[in-house]
C-alpha cells in the first residue's frame, strides 16, 4: 500500500510517494528519476529542435557543408552501412522526435518504428511524420527499452500446452 501526494510550491512541482515497506524505496527512486528525465526532455526538446533541427546528433562536416547537410549525409551513410532494403522494418531505440528515422526511411524506403519513453517527443514526432507525409511508414511507441525487451522475450518463449 502506498500514498501519493503532489504539491506545488512557488511554481515547483513536488511529488512525494510514501510506501509502507522499505523494499519499495528503490522503486521510488526509479519513479522520481523517470519523472525528472521526462520533465527535462519536455523542456529542452524545442531548444534542441531550434538548434539542431529534427536530428539531435552531430556529424563530421566537410568544407563548405552545413550542419544539416552533414547530418543528412551521416544518416544516409548509416542506412548504407546497415544494408537496409526497401520494405524492411527497422527499430530506432531512443529516437527523440524521429529526425533520423524519417530521413533514413525516405532514403532506404523502409518502415521504421521509434521507441521512446517521452510523451512530448512522441507527440512532436508524430506531427512531423504527418507533415512529411511519412505517417504510414514511420511510427512511434512509448515504452522503455527494458519493457520492450521483456515483452519480446515473453512473445518468443514456447507456450505450455
Amino acid at each position: 500500500m502506498f500514498a501519493t501526494e503532489v504539491k506545488r510550491k512557488r511554481g515547483k512541482l513536488t511529488i512525494l510517494i510514501c510506501y509502507s515497506q522499505f523494499d519499495y524505496l528503490q522503486n521510488v527512486d526509479k519513479i522520481c528519476i523517470r519523472l525528472q528525465v521526462n520533465k527535462y526532455y519536455d523542456l529542452v526538446t524545442s531548444f534542441y529542435e531550434f538548434g539542431w533541427g529534427e536530428s539531435f546528433h552531430f556529424a563530421h562536416r566537410w568544407n563548405g557543408e552545413s550542419l544539416r547537410e552533414s547530418i543528412k549525409r551521416h544518416e544516409h551513410f548509416l542506412a548504407l552501412q546497415l544494408r537496409l532494403q526497401p520494405g524492411q522494418k527497422v527499430l530506432d531505440v531512443g529516437c527523440g522526435i524521429g529526425g533520423p528515422l524519417r530521413e533514413i526511411s525516405r532514403f532506404s524506403s523502409t518502415s521504421i518504428l521509434g521507441l521512446n519513453n517521452n510523451e512530448y517527443q512522441i507527440t512532436r514526432g508524430k506531427e512531423l511524420n504527418r507533415i512529411a507525409g511519412l505517417d504510414k511508414t514511420c511510427n512511434f511507441i512509448k515504452k522503455q527499452l527494458q519493457q520492450q525487451l521483456q515483452q519480446r522475450k515473453r512473445e518468443r518463449m514456447p507456450r505450455e500446452k
